[in-house]
């Protein structure tokens, strides 16, 4: 795909004068400005993909709508206001400092005009704008409301100037908590009764619509093709069918490997494992060994019913019993953070989920650690050891040794109001517990690199020390 080059600066776009306005877009943004001005259009999704300057064409279009028209009420929203003056009111300064901005107000006025060109968010109380009455409604990242929010907003569309016809330009990127009725309006074109589908329209536009980002960032682009394979999807090609289905792509079958027998000294030092503890849930572990950037899941407990103790024991003897071990106990076990958590049992005694996996565990050299709270960030790291990708271990299953656990991880599905993360789902404990092992071992992995660093800078410090000739000073 080729990138536009050329900036166009005509003198009307739609019958719009632009002869005394400072404005420069790119090819796709001109495209949407002639879009959006046909009359038959009365409301336009403009995006798809991140970076394809979707902001820059809602701050250009609201102003060209309130210089074209006397009069005119242009209302701009974002969902919270930080968002808003980050992206919108700070830009509209600096781009256009004869603009009258009303801090109070939060709005623009047009010098020698009546038009006014409200700024809005609809984080909180939306309702605020109940009453309202705009000519042109834009809607910056749309697919971050919801379809009441956008509802409410275009009811609020409605001019007494014959010459006017009301518009509505949306931008998004697929996900978020717009995705399911964007999608279903003007992408699968499926509109609400009554509603005339040739009246939406929708205009792709990628990162390499916007040659100023990619010639000013080109590490961007990189950026987006390293993200998982959902995700790059949906944010570098605009696929809004991409966050669909199964969050987690699990290794291929194919790099599954046999068991070995670990030495006994690796045991001692890089053998872990991960662990999902449940009461109405199934309980889910996993011994894991690091070896040379990669990540071996030996075997999978994935079981429900009995109690907390009963299933601290099984997995004792599990691993205890695991021949290709040596009866190795791992250095570490990484569980869920509310294992912590202290319930009474009776009268006398208080005790939490983790001191019953302490006790099965008593005698042992196992500690047991409280796995990452980010949830975003430990997806993210598991995805990018399941996809091999460089600088990533990679993570590799034995055969025979982990039953359902293919099946299990592919259970819970993107969550599109958060597509880098999956919703909560009956079965997702082999998701979380996996997770948890992936980022343990990433983080102890940057630990052990940092550790190595100082070692090596003390090391060069004491070899600069003794070459030093402390008999000529």
């Amino acid at each position: 795909m080729q990138a536009s080059t050329i900036s166009h600066k005509p003198q009307t776009v739609g019958n719009i004068d632009l002869s005394d306005l400072q404005w420069e877009t790119w090819d796709k943004q001109t495209e949407a400005l002639e879009r959006i001005s046909d009359p038959e259009t009365e409301c336009l999704l403009y995006g798809g993909a991140r970076g394809g300057g979707k902001t820059h064409l809602a701050r250009l279009y609201g102003l060209l709508r309130a210089c074209k028209y006397e009069g005119h009420k242009v209302l701009i929203c974002r969902r919270s206001f930080p968002e808003l003056e980050r992206n919108i009111i700070v830009p509209m300064r600096q781009t256009w400092p004869w603009l009258i901005y009303q801090e109070r107000h939060h709005r623009f006025l047009i010098p020698e005009s009546d038009s006014i060109i409200e700024l809005g968010y609809t984080e909180g109380d939306y309702h605020r704008f109940q009453g309202a009455s705009i000519d042109t409604l834009i809607i910056d990242e749309a697919g971050q409301i919801t379809k009441d929010v956008y509802q409410f907003l275009r009811s609020c569309l409605r001019t007494t100037n014959p010459l006017v016809k009301p518009k509505t330009l949306l931008t998004a990127n697929p996900g978020g908590p717009g995705h399911h009725w964007l999608k279903k309006l003007f992408i699968d074109r499926e509109p609400e009764p009554g509603e005339d589908v040739d009246q939406f329209q929708y205009l792709q536009a990628l990162v390499w619509d916007n040659p100023s980002l990619v010639d000013s960032d080109p590490d961007y682009v990189k950026r987006l093709e390293a993200m998982p394979e959902a995700q790059r999807q949906a944010y570098l090609m605009g696929d809004w069918t991409a966050l669909l289905g199964s969050f987690f792509v699990p290794p291929p079958p194919q790099t599954d490997c046999e068991p070995f027998t670990i030495e006994e000294s690796s045991c001692e030092q890089y053998l872990f494992g991960s662990l999902d503890s449940g009461i109405r849930h199934p309980t889910s572990f996993g011994l894991l060994f690091w070896d040379k950037g990669r990540i071996y899941r030996l075997f999978s407990y994935l079981n429900s019913g009995g109690t907390i103790a009963g299933h601290a024991e099984e997995i004792r003897s599990r691993i205890e019993a695991f021949p290709w071990t040596h009866g190795q106990f791992p250095v570490t076990i990484w569980a869920d953070s509310s294992m912590w958590t202290e319930a009474r049992l009776n009268e006398r005694m208080i005790r939490s989920q983790i001191d019953e996996y302490k006790d099965a565990f008593q005698g042992t050299r196992t500690r047991f650690e409280k796995a990452t709270r980010d949830k975003t960030f430990s997806c993210m790291i598991t995805q990018q050891m399941f996809s091999g990708r460089e600088s990533y271990p990679e993570y590799v299953l034995w055969k025979g040794t982990n039953h359902g656990w293919r099946e299990s991880i592919t259970l819970p599905e993107i969550d599109q109001n958060h597509p880098e993360s999956y919703l909560k789902c009956d079965g997702d404990d082999v998701a979380d517990e996996t997770r948890y092992g992936c980022m343990g071992l990433w983080a102890w992995q940057n630990r052990l690199k940092q550790g190595n660093v100082l070692q090596q800078k003390a090391r060069a410090k004491m070899n600069k020390l003794k070459e030093k000739d402390w008999y000529a000073l």
